[in-house]
């Protein structure tokens, strides 16, 4: 019996966690737009507003608009990425800011420097169902 109702509560846990996930807003950002298109349709099975851009200057401009829940960036792991990130901290504060990147042993010290700007990096190739458990983790919060 006791088995039972911990199955049926995890079950409706989950349910209610799927339930508020659908009323998120994801922004990806990516320049492979194949990427984006994957990323959003897998995305849209789940989460209802999943928005895509590939030119940062929109990107920024929206992020500034719509405030999203979860802004996903697919990035080379450099400068420019650390710079974007700057921008994106100090316009959605409450955002959960992850990134989508490849690793290379001589980036250690860059990477050091982005753990304080994002909530999480994923590297290639990424577990997409790991993804979407931390998401679903993020939301139930």
């Amino acid at each position: 019996m006791k088995n039972q109702a911990q199955t049926s509560y995890q079950i409706t846990l989950e349910k209610s966690k799927l339930n508020v996930a659908k009323s998120l807003t994801f922004l990806l950002y990516t320049e492979d737009l194949d990427f984006a298109q994957s990323l959003s349709m897998l995305f849209r099975r789940d989460f209802h507003k999943v928005i895509t851009v590939n030119d940062r200057e929109n990107f920024l401009s929206i992020i500034k608009f719509i405030k999203p829940n979860f802004i996903i960036i697919d990035s080379l792991l450099n400068e420019s990425l650390y710079n974007l990130l700057l921008q994106i901290k100090s316009h959605a504060t409450n955002s959960k800011v992850y990134v989508f990147t490849s690793y290379r042993y001589e980036q250690t010290e860059l990477e050091h420097k982005l753990k304080s700007l994002v909530d999480r990096t994923f590297f290639q190739p990424i577990d997409l169902s790991e993804f979407t458990q931390e998401i679903l983790f993020q939301a139930g919060d």
